[in-house]
C-alpha cells in the first residue's frame, strides 16, 4: 500500500468544495462592522486605512526599520 494525500478536515480524507467551505466558515472571524467602514459616504482611502488598521497591517516605523527602510525621526 502506497502513501496518499489525506485532508485532515474531512471525514473521508478527500478534499471537496463542501468540506473546504465548512472549514473556512468555522475559521474566519465574523466581522459585523464592515458595512460601516465600506460605506458610500466614506472615501475609499479612509476605508482602506481603517480596514488595514483594524487588521494590524499598517506599516509603522518599527516595521519599516525591520524590513530595512530607515526614516529620520
Amino acid at each position: 500500500m502506497g502513501d496518499s494525500l489525506v485532508w485532515a478536515h474531512s471525514q473521508d480524507g478527500q478534499v471537496s468544495c463542501k468540506a473546504t467551505y465548512s472549514r473556512l466558515i468555522r475559521v474566519s472571524p465574523h466581522v459585523s462592522w464592515w458595512r460601516d467602514v465600506w460605506s458610500r459616504s466614506i472615501p475609499p482611502s479612509r476605508s482602506t486605512l481603517t480596514w488595514r488598521l483594524s487588521l494590524n497591517k499598517l506599516p509603522t516605523e518599527d516595521y519599516l526599520c525591520l524590513v530595512g527602510f530607515h526614516l529620520a525621526s
